[in-house]
């Protein structure tokens, strides 16, 4: 037996006596992540369970959950962003640029 689409959930836990929350869920993107915090920090986070339907839950301090809500961003700020993104990866590859050079390799 499958899950439908609808019954692949995600589902966040915590509650404000504990310093632990709990995130269950489906979502591939979501447990690639989870998986590789694990792997990067395995004192904090830990697998708590799998299920045969392919959900995993994961338990880490909530310290470390953020939620954002974002709303809309309209052409003119996106093209504001754009720029000052690359405004500053112009900035970080000619720090780069110039910290190879004193370190005696030249990058491509």
């Amino acid at each position: 037996m499958n899950l439908t689409r609808i019954e692949q959930e995600t589902i966040i836990l915590f509650n404000e006596g504990e310093n632990e929350a709990e995130v269950y869920t489906h979502n591939t993107k979501l447990k690639k992540k989870l998986k590789a915090a694990m792997e990067k920090h395995p004192n904090l986070y830990r697998l708590k369970a799998t299920n045969k339907y392919g959900g995993v839950t994961y338990i880490f301090p909530k310290k470390y959950l953020t939620i954002i809500f974002r709303g809309d961003i309209s052409e003119e700020e996106q093209a504001n962003l754009a720029k000052r993104l690359e405004a500053a990866r112009a900035t970080q590859n000619a720090d780069d640029i110039r910290a190879n050079l004193r370190n005696g390799r030249r990058g491509k």
